[in-house]
């Protein structure tokens, strides 16, 4: 169990800003991982996490859920937070179950090609899962540049629901 509430959290640090060098990974304002449960981030500031323009893979979320070889973090719920200028994406869910994105604001995110004001993707590592996703009453504003084509929500799968339809995607309601 964990709550987050009421927190600025500002990324414009030199190493996250293209000024120096940044991990190879990138940064996350908030990055829940290795099976998080119950908690609540609400009514946080989390801006400037990447350099503007940065067309790099680094991750730079405001909010990540989840790790590709960890097990799914649950019963997640992001409210009323304001995500402004998150180079990849405002928020991130790549392995999760349980989670409501509701109220929050998503302003200048996504600067990096295909990314969105909130990512949901999952890869074809067998042990990620997306299931009981909502997404609802999120203002997305302006996201990326007049030279890319961006998305404010973006949902990606590498695994193949059509042929495996007992998979663990399900449910992700936007």
């Amino acid at each position: 169990n964990c709550g987050i509430l009421n927190l600025q959290i500002d990324g414009q640090q030199t190493s996250n800003q293209g000024g120096g060098t940044a991990p190879s990974n990138g940064l996350a304002g908030v990055h829940l991982m290795a099976a998080s449960t119950r908690c609540l981030v609400a009514n946080c500031y989390i801006r400037r996490w990447g350099a503007s323009g940065d067309t790099s893979s680094r991750r730079n979320d405001g909010i990540l859920l989840g790790e590709n070889s960890q097990t799914a973090d649950s019963g997640i719920l992001l409210l009323n937070n304001l995500f402004d200028n998150c180079c990849r994406n405002g928020v991130a869910v790549i392995n999760a179950k349980q989670v409501i994105v509701q109220g929050n604001r998503l302003v200048n995110t996504a600067v990096a090609t295909l990314n969105a004001a909130i990512d949901i993707e999952s890869d074809s590592t067998a042990s990620t899962v997306l299931q009981d996703v909502t997404i609802v009453g999120n203002i997305v504003g302006q996201t990326g540049s007049s030279f890319r084509s961006l998305y404010g929500i973006n949902f990606v799968t590498d695994k193949t629901i059509a042929t495996n339809p007992s998979s663990d995607q399900s449910n992700v309601t936007i």
